[in-house]
């Protein structure tokens, strides 16, 4: 009998773990056919990846998500950084006389005939149009009231009014010049405005085609007045 008869492999047999088919199940050896407890680690595997998959799916969106919030945020931000004031300036030509144009366009009583969104005029301190007198002017801005404090800067009959409005949103400096030219009367406004915090001024930068927008629609509303009467 040759020695260590119990390691000797018969023709045909296969060891426990080779590839080879098991004769009951058909299954290769060394697989999950073949051992329970690979079996079952297999099928915990599967399953886990199962349940896992819409979990990563999920934070993979948030993830990019996040990503884009961060871009728009940085964006933002530098908008107000880049422009931190918005400057613009217009002409407008009426045909009326100048004392006439001057006299309505200054006179805070009828204000509410061309500026269409201001509700009223609050006289805070010193004497109308007098350099340095203060009023609230409030504003109807989709049916929320905007309060903003005008201060005059400047007075000069017939040539220059010029103030400021502010809250705590934005402040703004308008000048506005009038004088005769061909017989009709031009006037030329610039202003300027800036945010008042880190979230407005970006804001303001965003908004600065739609100022720009209203200005010119509240010019032409005045335009069309004083050429009626």
């Amino acid at each position: 009998m040759p020695p260590h008869n119990d390691l000797i492999i018969k023709f045909g047999e296969l060891p426990e773990w080779s590839n080879g088919p098991d004769s009951k199940s058909g299954v290769p050896s060394g697989t999950g056919g073949s051992n329970p407890s690979l079996s079952a680690y297999i099928f915990c595997f599967h399953l886990f990846a199962t349940v896992a998959k819409p979990f990563f799916r999920v934070k993979k969106i948030l993830k990019g998500a996040a990503i884009l919030l961060s871009l728009f945020l940085a964006g933002f931000f530098l908008a107000g950084i880049i422009q931190p004031t918005c400057e613009d300036a217009l002409r407008i030509q009426i045909n009326a006389p100048l004392e006439k144009i001057f006299t309505l366009a200054t006179d805070p009583a009828k204000a509410s005939l061309w500026m269409t969104n201001l509700k009223r005029i609050e006289p805070v301190s010193g004497t109308p149009n007098a350099v340095g007198a203060k009023s609230n002017f409030v504003f109807d801005e989709n049916g929320k009231e905007i309060v903003m404090l005008q201060t005059v800067t400047a007075y000069r009959v017939n040539e220059v009014f010029a103030s400021k409005l502010q809250n705590d949103f934005a402040s703004f400096d308008f000048e506005m010049s009038f004088r005769e030219e061909g017989g009709k009367t031009l006037i030329s406004e610039h202003n300027t405005g800036k945010g008042n915090s880190p979230i407005s001024r970006p804001l303001l930068a965003i908004m600065k085609s739609s100022v720009k927008k209203q200005r010119r629609e509240l010019y032409s509303n005045l335009k069309k007045l004083l050429e009626s009467c």
